[in-house]
């Protein structure tokens, strides 16, 4: 069948020519792995919503109360790195955890049945306002934020379906940084963290105030914007990896059609209006921001006018032969950007069948039915990988340098309320992540080989893999869940 093409492009980069990584794999591992684990806690309850440090060193788990706990009106109690916090009656929201470690933040219904968030020992009430649901952290770890929105009807579930409304509906929402709160207005974005004039962490945000303007903030400069459309106009923020630049879209009216657009600004200066930008993704929970190339130096994002698909790259505009406007909008991932600026995408063609591209080359197309999710590069900028998810057949593959790999239950396995992403080791060169056969035994993919972990130590218990990653070159690190157990777990590939 014939493939999407481009109608008008921008000028590229090199394209990748990029060996499919078996090229030198044929020697490498040429003894079989060896794995070995060790436990790390028996709860003695059933272990939900988990978190660990960028390390890997701590952990933070969800321990739900035994029968015998004989503590009325308690559900859980979470388990940090051996200690136990004060019990609660549910969990509102995930746990999220500095890059350190040293700060475990989260939401909850307290034993009294009132909602309140704990920021390490500390228990604050939310006070008519909905639980955040997202927690941000500087890049040291020294600092963090949310976003706390009045709840309109006494919601205080903390999930995106309830936060959408409570945008929608509310009448104020709050910024705090550092447990203290530094803003209050009709309407705010996300918060992400930048780097100020002189090098320290400064919240990023945008805000729209009682008269419908909107704002930007970054630390202290305050810049005004354009009017807003209505109280969810404040969008979503982005900022580069060293914190140096930002970008953001704001929702307002248009003065031609009347109807709603997007603004996008890129460091504070107006780019361009489209009908939509994508910019972020929400991956059970997890937020994931894609905009800028590692070095700060180049953009892409996906953007849509008029109904018409095009990838922006750098502030010039590529269009592409497309399905229809909501098939593309509902299917299609934001880019991933190589830190050499190269753009790996992904785009509807008319025919429903999905294709993928490395700036303007084409690099594969899959089978009707198939979505093309979670496209990422390699830290050398040298790979990339996408997942392959067929929903009809609940069937996921791996693409992995334009080669496609054994399919299974699930890649990049679901755990709790979290996604196990794909992991590169530190020289590139090798692509490892987590796979579930239908018989519901999990085990690591590596380089395309299967390497079996343990399996539970009771039948019929839990047993998942619930983190993995490269700890050097030639050896792996997991975390696995064993029934009530944490284990974890090396394997060293040669």
């Amino acid at each position: 069948m014939k493939s999407s093409f481009l109608t008008r492009c921008i000028p590229t980069f090199v394209v990748l020519a990029i060996p499919f990584l078996s090229s030198c794999r044929s020697t490498q591992h040429s003894r079989n792995p060896v794995v070995s684990e060790s436990l790390v806690v028996d709860t003695g309850g059933v272990i939900g919503d988990k978190v660990y440090s960028d390390d890997y060193s701590h952990y933070a788990l969800e321990v739900a109360c035994r029968p015998d706990d004989d503590l009325e009106g308690v559900g859980f109690r979470i388990l940090r790195d051996g200690e136990w916090s004060t019990p609660g009656r549910s969990l509102l929201s995930p746990l999220f955890s500095s890059p350190d470690g040293t700060r475990l933040v989260y939401s909850r219904v307290g034993c009294d049945g009132r909602p309140e968030i704990v920021n390490n020992d500390i228990v604050l009430p939310a006070s008519g306002y909905m639980v955040p649901d997202y927690v941000v952290f500087s890049a040291d770890g020294a600092h963090y934020a949310w976003v706390q929105w009045r709840s309109p009807d006494g919601y205080y579930v903390s999930s995106e379906r309830s936060l959408n409304k409570a945008r929608l509906f509310s009448r104020s929402a709050r910024v705090y940084v550092d447990g203290v709160k530094i803003t209050e207005a009709p309407s705010v974005s996300d918060v992400l963290f930048a780097v100020g004039e002189t090098g320290e962490a400064v919240p990023v945000f945008t805000s729209m105030d009682e008269s419908g303007m909107l704002w930007s903030h970054r630390g202290d400069k305050i810049t005004q914007l354009v009017r807003g459309y209505c109280r969810g106009s404040a969008g979503a923020v982005v900022t580069s990896s060293d914190g140096k630049r930002s970008a953001f879209y704001v929702q307002n009216i248009s003065v031609d059609t009347l109807g709603t657009t997007m603004t996008l600004y890129v460091d504070e200066e107006p780019l361009a209006t489209y009908s939509d930008v994508g910019m972020r993704e929400i991956v059970y929970n997890e937020r994931y921001y894609s905009f800028f190339s590692p070095d700060g130096a180049h953009f892409a994002f996906n953007a849509f006018r008029n109904g018409e698909y095009m990838l922006v790259r750098d502030g010039r505009e590529c269009r592409y032969d497309s399905a229809a406007w909501l098939d593309v909008l509902s299917r299609v991932y934001t880019p991933a950007i190589s830190r050499n600026g190269q753009v790996l995408h992904s785009t509807v063609n008319p025919d429903g069948r999905m294709s993928v591209y490395i700036d303007d080359k084409l690099v594969y197309t899959a089978d009707v039915g198939v979505n093309v999710e979670y496209l990422r590069f390699s830290p050398d900028g040298r790979h990339y990988i996408a997942v392959l998810y067929n929903p009809l057949k609940r069937r996921c593959s791996m693409l992995i340098d334009g080669r496609v790999g054994a399919a299974y239950s699930d890649v990049g396995l679901l755990s709790g309320r979290r996604k196990i992403p794909p992991c590169y080791s530190p020289n590139g060169q090798h692509v490892a992540y987590p796979a579930a056969r239908h018989d519901n035994i999990w085990l690591v993919v590596c380089d395309g080989r299967e390497i079996d972990v343990p399996g539970p130590s009771n039948v019929g218990e839990k047993n998942v893999l619930d983190a993995l990653w490269f700890v050097s070159d030639t050896e792996l690190g997991y975390y696995r869940l064993d029934g009530k157990r944490l284990m974890r777990g090396t394997i060293k590939l040669r």
